[in-house]
C-alpha cells in the first residue's frame, strides 16, 4: 500500500510535468518544427546518457527498425501538429482535442487486432462529436479555434496510430529505450526542416527549449515508466485523465488563458468520453 501510493503521488507528478508541456509552444518564440526537434534531440541526448549510465542502451532487432521508422515519423509530427495547434488556439483546445485518442484507438485497433467497436464505443464517440460541436463556435479555417481543433485531432489521430505500432509490435523493449529511438527518429527526419532562427535566441530562450527537453520531457517519461510497475492500468488512465485539468489551470496561471465555457463544456464531454473508454478498455482486458 505504501509503494502503490508513493507511486501515484510520483505518477501525478510526472503528470503535472506533462500538463506543462503545452505552455511552451506558447512561451518558446519558435515554430512548432523547431520546437518538436529541439525538444527531441536534447530529450534523446539525455535518455541515451540514462541507459548507457544503467547499460540499457541495446540495438534494435533489424525486424523492428522499420516499424520504429514509422512509429518515430508518426511521434514527430504529432508533437509538431500538437504544438501548432496550441499556438493558433489556445493550451486548452489543443490538451482536449489530444485526448480524444482513446475513442480513435477503439476504432483503429480492428484494423491491427481483428477487434470490433462495441455500443459504448460508438456512445463515446458520439460523445467526442458533440464536445467538438460545442468547443467550435464557427466551422471556418477563419477561426482559431476550429483551426486548433483540426490540428488537434489530426495529432491526437497520429498518436493514436503511433500508440498502436508501439504496444502491438514493439511492447518487447522497455519504454525509456523505445522513447530514445523514437526521439532519434523524429530529430533526424525534422532536422532537414529547421529553420536558423533558434541561432538568434538569447539565453531565456533556450534555457526554456532545455526545461521542456529535460524536465518536461525526458524526467516525467522516466519517472512515470517506473511508477507504473506498482500501479493498475486503470488507475494510470485516470490520473492520466487530469492532464488536461493541470494544462489548463497551469495557462490561466501563468499565460492568463481562460477557457471560455463551450472549450469547458465541449471538454469535459470529450475528457468524459476518453476516460470512459480508457478503463472500459482496460476492463476488457
Amino acid at each position: 500500500m505504501h509503494e502503490n501510493r508513493r507511486s501515484i503521488l510520483i505518477l501525478n507528478f510526472g503528470v503535472l510535468l506533462f500538463g506543462g508541456t503545452p505552455l511552451f509552444s506558447k512561451l518558446i518564440t519558435l515554430s512548432a518544427i523547431d520546437i518538436t526537434i529541439l525538444r527531441s534531440g536534447i530529450a534523446g541526448l539525455v535518455l541515451m546518457i540514462w541507459l548507457l549510465i544503467w547499460r540499457r542502451l541495446v540495438p534494435l532487432q533489424r525486424k523492428d527498425i522499420p516499424l520504429m521508422l514509422l512509429a518515430g515519423i508518426l511521434f514527430g509530427v504529432h508533437w509538431s501538429l500538437f504544438f501548432l495547434s496550441v499556438q493558433v488556439s489556445t493550451v486548452a483546445v489543443g490538451i482536449v482535442t489530444l485526448f480524444t485518442h482513446p475513442v480513435m484507438v477503439v476504432f483503429l485497433e480492428p484494423l491491427f487486432a481483428g477487434a470490433r467497436p462495441r455500443q459504448r464505443d460508438i456512445f463515446s464517440a458520439c460523445m467526442v462529436v458533440i464536445g467538438i460541436y460545442f468547443m467550435v463556435p464557427e466551422f471556418s479555417f477563419d477561426n482559431e479555434i476550429a483551426l486548433g481543433v483540426t490540428f488537434g485531432l489530426i495529432s491526437a489521430f497520429l498518436f493514436s496510430f503511433r500508440l498502436i505500432i508501439q504496444r502491438q509490435y514493439l511492447r518487447h523493449y522497455p519504454g525509456d529505450l523505445c522513447l530514445f529511438y523514437l526521439l532519434l527518429v523524429v530529430t533526424l527526419i525534422l532536422l532537414p526542416f529547421a529553420s536558423t532562427q533558434a541561432l538568434d535566441k538569447d539565453a531565456s530562450q533556450w534555457w526554456l527549449i532545455v526545461l521542456l527537453a529535460v524536465v518536461f520531457t525526458a524526467i516525467p517519461h522516466t519517472i512515470i515508466t517506473r511508477s507504473l510497475r506498482y500501479l493498475s492500468a486503470k488507475t494510470t488512465s485516470l490520473v492520466n485523465s487530469v492532464q488536461v485539468v493541470y494544462s489548463t489551470l497551469l495557462a490561466v496561471l501563468i499565460l492568463s488563458e481562460i477557457p471560455t465555457w463551450q472549450t469547458v463544456v465541449g471538454g469535459s464531454m470529450i475528457v468524459f468520453a476518453a476516460v470512459n473508454e480508457s478503463l472500459t478498455t482496460m476492463r476488457a482486458k
